[in-house]
């Protein structure tokens, strides 16, 4: 709909939130019972699901649909998914897709049998220069990716309480909400500066998960021991 007439613009047939704009205004990315849909608002037509889509936001009930896990990067290259449906042995991770031909990229953390998050993953946000990705979870903490490499970069943790939450300034700055109703905002240099985190990075790698540690995150998200 058009925002200034309320003329309706575009009707997706099948869609469902989450949905993202990409940054020019001329795309958006819905949800459908394929999978991600991109649909092109100029011409009034479907462009290309998303490879590998289908059911992503498929977990915890209907409201979570709500949360903002879908966006586009600033340079409209890549869109990126909060996952937390557990599939090929993960869950709440990122999945990563190129705009213009549909591909999946990668997923985050990059290393197969790695985890960051342990708990679901609430919202997502770029930083305006599209050099970081951030992920605010309900295990209490936002991460912090490099956009290019998928490197985890670091941990913002908020507390005891779970992270609804998350933007990110052009100096630096994050600021997060907590369910408890609390904004932290977090200014450091591992936060403005690509160097710095990179470097910080290096210095704590990911490391793979334990055969216990697998199953106990396989039971924890499944229900049963696998």
């Amino acid at each position: 709909m058009d925002s200034s007439t309320g003329k309706l613009i575009a009707e997706i047939p099948n869609s469902m939130p989450p949905f993202a704009f990409s940054p020019a205004g001329n795309v958006i990315a819905v949800d459908t019972r394929e999978g991600i849909l991109l649909w092109d608002l100029n011409a009034g037509q479907g462009l290309r699901l998303l490879n590998d889509s289908k059911g992503i936001f498929n977990y915890s009930g209907f409201w979570m649909r709500d949360r903002k896990t879908l966006v586009f990067s600033p340079d409209e290259r890549s869109i990126v998914a909060a996952r937390n449906t557990l599939k090929n042995e993960s869950v709440f991770v990122l999945d990563v897709w190129a705009t213009e031909t549909g591909e999946k990229t990668t997923s985050l953390p990059v290393q197969p049998n790695t985890f960051e998050h342990t708990g679901t993953i609430a919202e997502l946000a770029f930083a305006p220069g599209g050099e970081l990705i951030a992920s605010a979870s309900w295990d209490h903490s936002v991460r912090l990716w490099d956009a290019h490499t998928g490197a985890p970069l670091a941990v913002l943790q908020s507390g005891e309480a779970a992270v609804d939450d998350v933007a990110l300034s052009r100096d630096g700055r994050v600021a997060t909400l907590s369910n408890n109703k609390v904004v932290q905002v977090f200014e450091c240099k591992v936060c403005g500066s690509l160097a710095d985190v990179r470097a910080l990075a290096r210095a704590h790698p990911p490391r793979q998960l334990t055969p216990d540690e697998r199953r106990q995150l396989l039971a924890a998200t499944t229900g049963a021991a696998r």
